[in-house]
């Protein structure tokens, strides 16, 4: 390999600082021209929106994930079935369906047939509720195209 590109390679996996820009693995992030002063870090900026309710925001959650679009498409199709199945039928391994399953069953998009006390030693099944998802669907769909 040619040194010039082997050069190109190094430069472009370091973090290299000019003004407000930052190159990391060749891609440029921009920040505001404050970034850095006072050790002040940029805000994540949260929508001020009265129409932004706790539905629409469990519908972003839900459905702007593709592994738990898969679990619920699966468990939809499929039925009631343990974490094992769910693991076995989509492209996620097993902590990750488990942290994804938490997170349906807190927005009511999934029902487990035993309690959250009560799940050590035994294989809790789950299934898709479908009134809660359409529920979430209807107020997202409400929140983009009313006004």
């Amino acid at each position: 390999m040619d040194t010039q590109i082997q050069q190109r390679l190094v430069e472009a996996t370091e973090i290299i600082v000019e003004d407000t820009y930052i190159i990391v693995k060749g891609a440029v992030l921009t920040f505001s021209p404050t970034f850095g002063k006072n050790d002040a870090m940029p805000r994540i900026t949260q929508p001020h929106d009265a129409a932004w309710s706790a539905d629409v925001e469990a519908a972003v959650a839900t459905f702007g994930n593709r592994s738990r679009n898969e679990i619920l498409r699966f468990l939809t199709a499929n039925g009631p079935a343990t974490r094992g199945d769910i693991v076995a039928a989509v492209s996620a391994g097993e902590p990750s369906v488990a942290k994804h399953l938490t997170v349906l069953e807190d927005a009511g998009v999934v029902i487990v047939d035993v309690e959250p006390g009560r799940r050590h030693g035994r294989s809790p099944r789950y299934s898709a509720n479908a009134a809660r998802i359409k529920e979430l669907l209807d107020a997202h769909l409400s929140y983009l195209l009313e006004k």
